[in-house]
């Protein structure tokens, strides 16, 4: 029985509209236009990842950095150094693999003729 007046209560309160859920969506949207246009630009940002050798100067020039730092601590020194060479490893695997490719192609390309 509350909850009945409760209820009507809510339907005889001068001022509010009660909404549809397709409402509610459609007012979130006209109020809120520029979420849109940025979900689309961090999405065209998120397409494009960092290469290897990218990443390997960012923590280069990170572990410098914090090198020179007085409250750098060695433990976080020595995560960052792992961190750089995993990238280091990574980069050199590339290199390696583009090179076979390359040299795969040349021989496949020498035997065609």
């Amino acid at each position: 029985m509350v909850t009945k007046e409760w209820l009507n209560n809510d339907t005889n309160l001068t001022g509010c509209t009660i909404l549809s859920d397709d409402n509610i969506v459609k007012s979130v949207n006209e109020a809120c236009p520029s979420d849109n246009d940025s979900d689309e630009r961090n999405q065209d940002v998120n397409d494009t990842e960092p290469t290897h050798a990218d990443a390997f100067t960012a923590l280069d020039t990170a572990l410098t950095w914090y090198e020179r730092q007085a409250e750098s601590c060695s433990t976080k020194l020595l995560l960052l150094k792992r961190l750089r060479d995993l990238v280091a490893a990574k980069r050199c695997s590339t290199i390696v693999q583009k090179k076979l490719v390359i040299t795969f192609i040349n021989i496949f390309l020498k035997n065609r003729e």
